[in-house]
């Protein structure tokens, strides 16, 4: 009797052996399951946010080269390049090639170092073209214009004469070079560098499309924190030289005080011979800016003239309907 109570004990002791070790081991299969489920979520949930991490880095990296969008008729320009003689108004005479190393002073707002072919008005005429046409799009991604469609866009006749300039001012912008230091900037560090254009390919047929790659550093163009915009609208009705450097100047600048009319002279690449007949330019040039509505009217004396500003409109502001 005894024998058999103790078998019917080993065997129940067996079973429940058995019966843990299943249970064991189902919770340890269920455990590892749920720490699977567990790892792939987090994995899908890293992945997830380095996918948003690196579309993002990708849309800043394409906002960061991509070229303003027009305003209206305004576009941004560094002040640095409307306020400095890089783009002179003195004029070529005959076939002069001039090789430029200067550094500019931008009245207190920076410096400008320009290496390359003399540039002037129209070259800055042709650059505004060129960004006006290419406005909101990716800096790298190539512009296709025909020749006439170039002379078109700067407000010139088409003629044998404009479009062999037109193709001097391309080459002339393919091998310039900036360099701008805002102030209060480090000289070695933050110094902005760069080209225009990095190659174009005309065409000798006239009715086909010339090839223009911008440089794709042209957008620290518009590094400047303070940017102006320039109503591009009002410059096309300028004839290139002082009028159009005028324009450029008075925008970036709020004509609070006077100018010395040497400085205009200086900062202009005036080659005007004396300050009378420089004097008598700018009269001319500033009577037209007042009609056009660009200046309300300057006063001249002692050397200086003083230039006011046409206030800008009031914004209006649309009342709500009373229900």
């Amino acid at each position: 009797m005894q024998t058999n109570t103790t078998a019917q004990q080993t065997s129940l002791a067996d079973a429940l052996a058995r019966a843990t070790a299943t249970v064991n081991s189902q919770d340890q299969q269920a455990a590892t399951l749920a720490r699977w489920a567990l790892e792939d979520h987090l994995d899908e949930i890293r992945f997830k946010k380095l996918c948003e991490a690196e579309r993002a880095a990708e849309r800043a990296h394409l906002r960061a080269h991509t070229l303003p969008s027009m305003h209206g008729h305004s576009y941004l320009a560094s002040p640095l390049l409307l306020v400095t003689p890089v783009f002179s108004i003195a004029r070529r005479v005959g076939n002069e090639s001039v090789h430029v190393d200067q550094t500019f002073e931008a009245n207190g707002r920076g410096t400008v170092r320009y290496v390359g072919p003399r540039l002037s008005q129209s070259h800055q005429t042709l650059l505004f073209s060129l960004l006006k046409s290419h406005a909101g799009r990716l800096v790298w991604e190539p512009i296709y214009l025909t020749c006439r469609q170039l002379l078109a866009a700067m407000a010139w006749g088409d003629s044998p004469q404009n479009r062999a300039r037109l193709r001097e001012l391309l080459d002339d912008l393919h091998h310039a070079h900036l360099r701008l230091w805002h102030t209060g900037s480090n000289e070695l560090e933050d110094a902005v560098r760069t080209t225009v254009i990095a190659e174009w390919q005309p065409s000798s047929d006239e009715t086909a499309a010339w090839r223009i790659q911008l440089s794709p550093t042209a957008v620290n163009l518009f590094s400047y924190k303070q940017p102006t915009y320039l109503d591009m609208h009002q410059r096309g009705y300028l004839r290139e030289g002082l009028a159009t450097f005028l324009h450029g100047f008075i925008a970036a600048n709020d004509c609070s005080y006077a100018y010395r009319l040497s400085y205009l002279q200086q900062q202009s690449g005036s080659t005007a011979k004396g300050g009378d007949d420089f004097l008598k330019q700018l009269k001319g040039v500033l009577q037209q800016l007042q009609i056009m509505g660009v200046i309300a009217g300057y006063t001249t004396s002692r050397g200086q003239v003083k230039i006011e500003k046409t206030a800008p409109a009031p914004k209006t502001v649309k009342k709500s309907r009373k229900k």
